[in-house]
């Protein structure tokens, strides 16, 4: 919202993976999308769904997952990080799904301990973004 918009943008998805094998996973959750108002009072979910997919490691390391949601959407996604540094790496990311069509995302990643990464990224539904990255 730094840029005197009216609403931030938020999207969130939050899932359980249960591993197969080393190669795939299948996952349930919820997907959540929607928006803050510029005095931050007011947050507004546009998009509440459960989701159930699958995730699968193809050679050279590209992850790719597939789900369906509770209102019929389906998504498939593939990605790669690729680690520069013990600390610095890059990524990008290809999404379909079948409420937005194509979207493209790619950035940067330093790692501050094995749980916490700084992120900048560049998306085509939001364009530049930063923040921080959670993994437990």
């Amino acid at each position: 919202g730094w840029n005197r918009v009216t609403a931030v943008k938020w999207e969130a998805e939050l899932a359980y993976d249960r591993y197969i094998n080393r190669f795939t996973s299948v996952f349930a959750g919820v997907y959540a999308e929607g928006s803050i108002t510029d005095d931050l009072s007011k947050w507004r979910s546009e998009t509440e769904q459960f989701i159930a997919g699958v995730r699968y490691v193809l050679p050279l390391n590209f992850m790719t997952s597939s789900w369906v949601g509770s209102d019929g959407e389906a998504r498939v996604t593939l990605e790669r990080e690729l680690m520069l540094t013990p600390r610095l790496g890059v990524f990008g990311e290809v999404e379909f799904d079948t409420r937005e069509s194509w979207s493209y995302q790619a950035g940067a990643s330093y790692l501050i301990n094995e749980n916490l990464s700084l992120t900048g990224l560049w998306d085509s539904k939001y364009g530049l973004g930063a923040g921080l990255t959670v993994k437990f």
